[in-house]
Protein backbone atom coordinates (compact mmCIF):
# COMPACT_ATOMS: atom_id res chain seq x y z
CA UNK A 1 0.00 0.00 0.00
CA UNK A 2 2.86 2.40 0.45
CA UNK A 3 4.47 1.62 -2.28
CA UNK A 4 1.05 2.48 -4.62
CA UNK A 5 0.74 5.56 -2.47
CA UNK A 6 4.44 6.78 -3.35
CA UNK A 7 3.93 5.61 -7.71
CA UNK A 8 0.51 7.89 -7.14
CA UNK A 9 2.18 10.86 -5.29
CA UNK A 10 4.78 10.66 -7.75
CA UNK A 11 2.63 9.79 -10.81
CA UNK A 12 0.48 13.28 -9.70
CA UNK A 13 3.60 15.02 -9.58
CA UNK A 14 4.55 14.18 -12.70
CA UNK A 15 1.54 14.48 -15.30
CA UNK A 16 -1.17 15.92 -13.09
CA UNK A 17 -4.50 15.12 -12.63
CA UNK A 18 -5.13 12.80 -15.29
CA UNK A 19 -2.27 10.66 -14.18
CA UNK A 20 -3.94 10.07 -10.30
CA UNK A 21 -6.75 8.71 -12.07
CA UNK A 22 -4.65 6.21 -13.74
CA UNK A 23 -2.38 5.42 -10.53
CA UNK A 24 -5.62 5.09 -8.64
CA UNK A 25 -6.65 2.67 -11.18
CA UNK A 26 -3.59 0.56 -10.86
CA UNK A 27 -2.89 0.79 -7.16
CA UNK A 28 -6.25 -1.06 -6.96
CA UNK A 29 -5.17 -3.70 -9.65
CA UNK A 30 -1.86 -4.39 -8.55
CA UNK A 31 -0.42 -2.82 -11.24
CA UNK A 32 1.77 0.19 -11.80
CA UNK A 33 1.44 3.25 -14.23
CA UNK A 34 4.83 2.94 -15.31
CA UNK A 35 4.59 -0.88 -16.63
CA UNK A 36 0.90 -0.55 -18.17
CA UNK A 37 1.01 0.86 -21.28
CA UNK A 38 -2.81 1.70 -21.79
CA UNK A 39 -2.70 3.79 -18.61
CA UNK A 40 -3.43 7.67 -18.80
CA UNK A 41 -0.47 9.26 -17.57
CA UNK A 42 2.21 9.14 -20.02
CA UNK A 43 4.73 10.01 -17.62
CA UNK A 44 7.50 7.47 -15.75
CA UNK A 45 6.56 7.78 -12.07
CA UNK A 46 10.40 8.42 -11.97
CA UNK A 47 9.62 12.00 -13.94
CA UNK A 48 11.15 15.08 -11.83
CA UNK A 49 9.52 18.03 -12.31
CA UNK A 50 11.56 21.13 -10.83
CA UNK A 51 11.11 24.30 -10.21
CA UNK A 52 10.72 27.21 -13.39
CA UNK A 53 13.81 29.03 -13.63
CA UNK A 54 12.32 32.20 -12.71
CA UNK A 55 10.56 31.05 -9.66
CA UNK A 56 14.09 30.33 -8.71
CA UNK A 57 15.64 33.55 -9.69
CA UNK A 58 12.74 35.49 -7.65
CA UNK A 59 12.94 33.57 -4.71
CA UNK A 60 17.02 33.56 -5.04
CA UNK A 61 16.46 37.69 -4.91
CA UNK A 62 14.32 37.57 -2.04
CA UNK A 63 16.53 35.19 -0.26
CA UNK A 64 19.95 37.40 -0.52
CA UNK A 65 17.75 40.56 -0.18
CA UNK A 66 16.67 39.07 3.18
CA UNK A 67 20.28 37.58 3.95
CA UNK A 68 21.97 40.76 3.18
CA UNK A 69 19.81 42.80 5.16
CA UNK A 70 20.41 40.66 8.55
CA UNK A 71 23.74 40.02 8.33
CA UNK A 72 25.01 43.58 7.31
CA UNK A 73 25.11 44.78 10.68
CA UNK A 74 27.07 42.03 12.01
CA UNK A 75 29.41 42.61 8.91
CA UNK A 76 29.99 46.50 9.27
CA UNK A 77 30.96 45.61 13.35
CA UNK A 78 33.19 42.88 12.04
CA UNK A 79 35.12 45.86 9.62
CA UNK A 80 35.13 48.11 12.16
CA UNK A 81 37.13 45.95 14.66
CA UNK A 82 39.58 44.74 12.10
CA UNK A 83 40.20 48.38 10.94
CA UNK A 84 41.05 48.60 14.36
CA UNK A 85 42.85 46.26 15.32
CA UNK A 86 43.29 44.52 19.43
CA UNK A 87 43.18 48.73 20.60
CA UNK A 88 41.77 52.13 19.27
CA UNK A 89 42.89 55.38 20.74
CA UNK A 90 44.94 53.39 23.43
CA UNK A 91 41.66 51.44 24.45
CA UNK A 92 41.07 47.76 24.14
CA UNK A 93 37.91 47.47 21.09
CA UNK A 94 35.31 45.26 22.10
CA UNK A 95 31.69 45.20 20.25
CA UNK A 96 30.09 47.28 22.78
CA UNK A 97 32.21 49.94 22.35
CA UNK A 98 32.27 49.45 18.51
CA UNK A 99 27.88 49.32 18.85
CA UNK A 100 27.99 52.44 20.69
CA UNK A 101 30.52 54.19 18.36
CA UNK A 102 28.22 53.85 15.37
CA UNK A 103 25.22 54.29 16.60
CA UNK A 104 26.59 57.80 18.13
CA UNK A 105 28.57 58.66 15.34
CA UNK A 106 26.30 57.29 12.17
CA UNK A 107 22.69 58.57 13.43
CA UNK A 108 21.50 55.57 15.15
CA UNK A 109 20.47 52.19 13.67
CA UNK A 110 20.91 53.64 10.45
CA UNK A 111 24.19 53.59 10.34
CA UNK A 112 24.38 49.64 10.61
CA UNK A 113 23.36 49.95 7.42
CA UNK A 114 25.57 52.47 5.29
CA UNK A 115 27.03 50.99 2.13
CA UNK A 116 24.20 48.64 1.80
CA UNK A 117 23.73 49.01 -1.85
CA UNK A 118 26.47 47.91 -2.60
CA UNK A 119 26.04 45.04 -0.92
CA UNK A 120 22.89 44.39 -2.38
CA UNK A 121 24.30 44.31 -6.05
CA UNK A 122 26.67 41.79 -4.98
CA UNK A 123 24.60 39.67 -3.07
CA UNK A 124 21.21 39.34 -4.65
CA UNK A 125 22.41 38.63 -7.90
CA UNK A 126 24.56 36.08 -6.59
CA UNK A 127 22.02 34.09 -4.07
CA UNK A 128 19.58 34.08 -7.17
CA UNK A 129 22.25 32.74 -9.67
CA UNK A 130 22.82 29.87 -7.31
CA UNK A 131 19.50 29.37 -6.92
CA UNK A 132 18.47 28.58 -10.20
CA UNK A 133 21.89 27.03 -11.22
CA UNK A 134 21.19 24.33 -8.45
CA UNK A 135 17.24 23.99 -9.57
CA UNK A 136 18.26 23.83 -13.47
CA UNK A 137 20.84 20.90 -12.50
CA UNK A 138 18.95 19.26 -10.42
CA UNK A 139 15.82 18.97 -12.77
CA UNK A 140 18.81 18.37 -15.48
CA UNK A 141 20.39 15.16 -14.00
CA UNK A 142 17.24 13.97 -12.46
CA UNK A 143 18.30 14.05 -8.57
CA UNK A 144 15.20 14.69 -7.05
Amino acid sequence: AAVAAEDAYTTRRASGANASISSSHSSTTGSSSASCPSSRGSASPNAVIGVPAGISLASGCISGFITATATFPLDVIRRRMQVYGQTHHGQPVSYSEIIRQIMKQQGGLRGFYVGILPEYCKVVPGVAIAFCTYEQMKKWLQAD
